[in-house]
């Protein structure tokens, strides 16, 4: 995962073709899970002139100013993607695709990105896919936060949130993964294990939110681009956005997991929903040991009593 400016292959193309193009030919690919700092890494890229911010959502939150992404999110996923995206993205230059709500979560987007990369690298190009994590149960508080305060609509909350996005974006439940998968083990052990899968197979830089500036810095490598802007100002621009987006967090914290790396990276925030389940579950768990302590202090209590009593 840590080799992300790796270029996989030619795929056959003619040394004639692959002058033809531009030598930075870069795609780079980041899914844009909700409340893991990834807004901060996509405004940051946004700004960069090297770089062209290839958005591919549906929101409520474009305007029509906005008359390319405002057409494109009124159409279909299927069409966004290869109409717009694809052709774009393909182009020579250096690309930065921002997968975002209300498009293709990872179980449909997985042959896309595979024969995306295949096409770019058939071309010559490099491509690069990464997404970041949060501790599940975090990331839940903070988006039940978020739609509080904004006053949107946030749907039921089915649990695991974060896996039903990385999977099925905002769709987050059907036939395959259903609301109440994480009770039935064969469902929640499919889960884990398909985006396990996609993750290992599609994605050469998985990072947690913690390493949010690790991973502006290793796609800045990746794109070989410096800043033509003020980058003091925008370092610390992301530093703020980063921490504005880390719901809890006070501003004076230190940055947590910088000596881990990228290692961490979604296998952990899989074994944590695993070993955590829901919020709800979570809660439970806790409240089930409050009381078992009290059981075993009348226990003990009770035996103390009869003792006493004996002698």
């Amino acid at each position: 995962a840590s080799d992300v400016a790796n270029a996989r292959g030619a795929g056959g193309v003619s040394s004639s073709a692959r002058r033809d193009r531009d030598e930075a030919c870069k795609i780079g690919y980041y899914y844009h899970i909700p409340k893991t700092g990834g807004g901060s890494l996509v405004r940051y890229f946004g700004h960069l002139p090297e770089v062209e911010l290839l958005r591919y959502e549906a929101t409520i939150h474009v305007p029509k100013e906005n008359k390319t992404l405002w057409y494109w999110e009124h159409q279909s996923s299927e069409d966004h993607w290869e109409k717009f995206v694809v052709p774009h993205a393909l182009k020579p230059g250096k690309k930065l695709i921002a997968h975002h709500w209300g498009r293709f979560g990872m179980v449909g987007m997985e042959k896309r990105l595979e024969r995306l990369r295949t096409r770019a690298e058939a071309l010559g190009c490099q491509f690069m896919a990464s997404t970041t994590f949060r501790e599940p149960v975090e990331r839940d508080v903070s988006d039940e936060v978020f739609h509080r305060i904004t006053g949107a609509r946030a749907g039921t909350y089915l649990g695991d949130e974060q896996l039903r996005f990385f999977l099925l974006n905002s769709r987050r439940e059907n036939a395959r993964f259903p609301p109440d998968m994480a009770k039935r083990e064969e469902f929640a052990r499919d889960a884990l294990s398909t985006a396990e899968r996609i993750l290992r197979k599609n994605f050469d830089l998985v990072a947690t939110i913690e390493d949010l500036e690790l991973q502006k810095n290793a796609f800045l490598a990746f794109f070989d681009v410096e800043s033509s802007f003020d980058r003091d100002n925008a370092a610390g621009e992301f530093v703020s956005q980063t921490k504005a987006e880390k719901s809890g967090e006070e501003e004076g914290s230190e940055t947590k997991g910088q000596t881990t790396g990228f290692a961490a990276g979604f296998a952990a925030a899989i074994e944590s929903a695993a070993e955590l389940g829901t919020a709800e579950q979570r809660i439970e768990r806790r409240r089930e040991e409050r009381r078992a302590e009290a059981r075993d202090a009348r226990a003990k209590a009770a035996k103390a009593a009869a003792a006493a009593a004996v002698r």
